[in-house]
């Protein structure tokens, strides 16, 4: 059994009659294997679209939906979620509202790498439109479209792969063995997480309520009792970031609605506090031992000193 936990928050109220919702239900119901889906409703309390489009939805079995009545954010979505997740769940994945399902094997496939090794931790499939470049899709075919048309400026639905595009990414990527490439952290697109992980170190930390840095602290947290973290090299998500986050930014005031603007300091503040190093430079002294660690992150900074005098 695997639970997929949603976190859903709509800052105007718009996702539903654009589509977004209702499609990324409709391909998850098309997934193959044993799963729930529980959504998480992080809006406001009152009568909005959101909240009656998920009590139409929800059939107690299959689908269930936890009601917050407020926005608990990124890691308490996924939290409250858990407390809901069924018994008998082998791991959990947490989606993003803006994933776009193409791979309806993608479970089976997820399940396969967690057979293989007992040490694979927390897994992500390849994506696109990722910070990490590691995961990210047009990176990995040279996709250079998509940066030009960024640079140009141009419209989400303009930057976003083509359906063709889509199709052919997955097909690709599933000509491949379901083997895991370690990295230090991971996106929070379609996230799988093995139950032993949670069990062993708990979930994602609440010091940052909403966004931002909470998928690192898990990574970092992950690799340290001795599991895995990296990508599932056999299997494609999209990521219909630009597109939804379009659909979210009607004004200016949209933008302060959304919830990583308004904490991004505060979650560097947060890691600081808790770790006392930026989090790359934790990672290089745990990964290669403190001396050499040291040594790699001094010439890290003196290089980013070099980049900022000579852009300058």
């Amino acid at each position: 059994m695997i639970s997929i936990i949603l976190p859903a928050y709509d800052p105007n109220d718009s996702y539903v009659d654009a589509g977004i919702l209702p499609r990324l239900l409709e391909k998850t119901l098309r997934l193959e294997g044993e799963w729930e889906l529980i959504i998480v409703n992080n809006n406001a309390p009152g009568p909005t679209k959101l909240r009656t489009y998920l009590k139409s939805v929800e059939d107690g079995n299959r689908i269930k939906v936890v009601d917050e009545q407020k926005n608990l954010g990124t890691s308490g979505g996924f939290n409250a979620g858990l407390k809901a997740a069924h018994p008998q769940a082998t791991c959990y994945i947490f989606m993003s509202s803006d994933a776009d399902i193409v791979d309806y094997k993608i479970l089976g496939k997820i399940e396969q790498a967690f057979n293989i090794d007992d040490r694979i931790g927390i897994i992500h499939p390849y994506s696109v439109l990722e910070d990490s470049n590691e995961y990210n899709i047009n990176v990995r075919f040279s996709n250079k479209r998509m940066y030009s048309a960024i640079k140009a400026g141009s419209v989400p639905t303009e930057v976003e792969p083509t359906d063709s595009e889509v199709a052919e990414y997955a097909r690709r990527l599933a000509l491949r063995r379901c083997t895991v490439t370690g990295y230090r952290s991971f996106p929070l697109t379609f996230a799988a997480i093995r139950r032993t992980v949670i069990d062993r170190i708990g979930s994602f930390d609440l010091g940052v309520e909403l966004v931002c840095h909470e998928n690192d602290d898990l990574a970092f947290r992950t690799l340290k009792a001795g599991f895995v973290v990296g990508r599932l090299n056999c299997a494609f998500i999209n990521h219909r970031r630009l597109t939804v986050r379009n659909l979210s930014l009607k004004s200016e005031v949209d933008r302060t609605k959304l919830p990583h603007i308004a904490v991004m300091g505060l979650a560097t503040d947060w890691w600081m506090k808790k770790y006392k190093k930026p989090y790359l430079y934790l990672y290089v002294e745990w990964k290669y031992g403190k001396i050499f660690g040291t040594l790699l992150i001094s010439c890290l900074k003196f290089r980013k000193i070099v980049q900022k005098a000579c852009g300058s």
